[in-house]
């Protein structure tokens, strides 16, 4: 079939088609209904090629964004919606994105110093800024200044109750200040607040440790490891409190637990070599005490001499 004998076909077939005719309109509602302003112009065979060249370079050489197309019902609906949502917002001040601006200049920060400065600022142009003091408070505890850091903890805590990281975060300074209840009392809230926090259960596991409290810091590290079941340092602490509780058996399980998440954790590998020499096995003692010190342990402990030493003991009684 010859190039035009395929125009006269498609001309025959589209003659007479109209998008407005009864016939054809009934069918186009709902979504389809904006099609009927889409209709056609009649092109006769004998015009088709001018036709065509006329429609591609008058009518369809245009820029795309030119192109206007009638909005579904639903998108007029949801832009209405965007409308007025965007005027019922309250306006956001210079001071706010400046403080903002400050804040995250302090997280991009490298030097404590820096950081906290920027923090500083941020709270003075936004004193509700609870993420700032909360921050600030981080920097504070680890440069030692604990007093600073729980005034900034307090006040993200009163400006937002329900920041679990906060109690979090002031029960570890409320500990190592040494208020053990009032760190207990950080924990629990925290817990109350996000059950799932792990680092809330290790540390009121600790703190019901450091109390005399064994069995209820096992209980507390048995949860932080099953919410997570890669937490190296929950196992490390669970030992301790198993070892204290004479369950020698659950203890070696959790350092060894503890190790093979965490291959260079020289204190679990110190405190097995332990429970190897108590259980006279020389050999796996060794190995562990040969571990630590190539992990650095004795390097940290400065407890070289007295490892090797040991080392040279156990092997005598290979």
């Amino acid at each position: 079939m010859a190039i035009s004998d395929k125009r006269n076909i498609v001309s025959v077939m589209l003659e007479g088609f109209d998008f407005d005719s009864p016939g054809i309109a009934s069918q186009l509602t709902g979504t389809l209904a904006p099609l009927r302003k889409y209709n056609a112009f009649s092109v006769s065979v004998e015009y088709f090629s001018d036709a065509m060249e006329r429609l591609r370079t008058k009518f369809l050489n245009i820029a795309l964004d030119a192109v206007l197309h009638p909005a579904s019902a639903p998108a007029v609906q949801a832009a209405k919606a965007e409308q007025a949502a965007a005027i019922a917002a309250p306006a956001v001040t210079q001071s706010e994105l400046t403080a903002q601006g400050c804040f995250e200049r302090g997280v991009n920060a490298t030097d404590p110093d820096e950081k906290m400065a920027f923090y500083t600022i941020a709270i003075q142009l936004q004193p509700d800024y609870a993420r700032a003091f909360y921050n600030r408070g981080v920097v504070r505890h680890n440069k030692g200044d604990l007093e600073g850091a729980l005034g900034d903890y307090d006040e993200a805590i009163r400006l937002t109750p329900w920041f679990a990281s906060a109690f979090v975060n002031r029960g570890n300074t409320r500990k190592a200040s040494g208020n053990l209840a009032g760190a207990l009392s950080d924990y629990t809230d925290a817990i109350r607040l996000q059950p799932d926090s792990t680092r809330a259960y290790s540390g009121r596991g600790l703190v019901r440790y450091e109390q005399g409290d064994v069995d209820g810091a096992v209980k507390d590290y048995d949860e932080a490891i099953r919410l997570k079941p890669d937490f190296a340092v929950a196992f490390y602490n669970r030992a301790i409190a198993r070892s204290a509780k004479g369950d020698a058996d659950g203890a070696l399980e959790d350092y060894s637990e503890a190790i093979r998440l965490d291959p260079g954790d020289v204190d679990s590998l110190y405190n097995r070599a332990q429970i190897w020499q108590e259980r006279h096995q020389p050999a796996a003692a060794m190995m562990d005490l040969q571990n630590y010190l190539a992990a650095g342990g004795g390097a940290q402990a400065g407890d070289t001499e007295k490892v090797e030493e040991t080392i040279r003991e156990l092997k005598k009684a290979l």
